[in-house]
């Protein structure tokens, strides 16, 4: 599974959701009531669920074919053609399921 961590999550610092009236000309924390919620609601480390956002390791299958052709044309003119296509296998609900089909078409003189 991944690593997830939170970066410079101080256990003194104050952490809060601001209110939509938020007052950002003063300091935050500097009343009874910060950034109007009572006292006692500020965000801790603990508030946050790291287990809950993690992915677990993935492994797909892709499959490929392409096939292509060259000849001469007009003499000194060179084409080429190619089709192309992929699919891949999603092993769990956590991984992509996925196809592609491609071409292309080339004239060289």
């Amino acid at each position: 599974a991944e690593n997830v961590h939170v970066n410079n999550f101080a256990a003194d610092g104050k952490y809060a959701v601001a209110l939509r009236d938020f007052d950002t000309t003063r300091a935050f924390g500097t009343s009874a009531a910060p950034l109007g919620f009572t006292a006692g609601n500020e965000l801790v480390l603990a508030d946050f669920d790291l287990a809950s956002i993690t992915t677990p390791t993935l492994l797909s299958h892709k499959l490929f074919a392409g096939a292509g052709y060259s000849w001469n044309a007009y003499g000194s003119t060179q084409m080429s053609l190619g089709l192309g296509a992929s699919y891949e296998f999603a092993t769990s609900n956590a991984d992509v399921e996925q196809y592609a089909v491609w071409g292309k078409f080339n004239i060289s003189f």
